[in-house]
């Protein structure tokens, strides 16, 4: 997935330096976020194609949990203040792009995709089937995974029979 990982595989690195270049995208739009003529929906719409998509990059392998989405929420907030001319506190309690709600549906969306294909047993699709296996064998209630928003499944095969409805998976977040 281009993700790079710790030696303890922990995935928080990898999150930083998206994050960092992220801002470093961002500020090349700043011309954009200061016009004034430009509306504030036209300005969101690039936000999310052309910061957010950088930010993006390799984000299903990392660990959602409290503390990485606080993290995120306080960049998201951070980043949305400079477009929407809203206080960082406003942005962070009600933002006008959520940002956490984003990236749990892409990540849900690409693991229903990979489920979905029939026959289909390249490496992201074994590591999503072992990860469905780890989640039933450890009775995983707390997943922060690529999984964490997935309906609840008994085995494997019900979880892959789910992800081909595609209005029941989606519905999730």
């Amino acid at each position: 997935l281009g993700s790079e990982y710790e030696a303890d595989g922990n995935s928080n690195q990898a999150r930083t330096v998206r994050m960092a270049i992220a801002k470093q995208q961002f500020g090349r739009f700043m011309p954009i976020w200061m016009a004034k003529e430009i509306d504030i929906k036209q300005k969101l719409r690039l936000y999310s194609g052309g910061v957010i998509s950088v930010l993006s990059s390799g984000h299903e392998t990392w660990k959602m949990d409290p503390k990485t989405q606080a993290s995120l929420k306080g960049w998201n907030a951070r980043c949305l203040s400079v477009i929407t001319g809203r206080e960082i506190a406003d942005e962070h309690r009600h933002p006008t792009y959520n940002l956490d709600h984003a990236l749990r549906a892409r990540r849900l969306r690409w693991a229903g995709q990979l489920l979905r294909k029939e026959q289909d047993m390249r490496l992201p699709t074994q590591v999503i089937i072992a990860l469905l296996q780890h989640d039933l064998d450890t009775e995983n209630m707390e997943r922060y995974s690529l999984l964490m928003d997935a309906p609840r499944f008994n085995n494997v095969e019900e979880a892959v029979e789910m992800a081909k409805d595609t209005h029941m998976w989606a519905k999730i977040i």
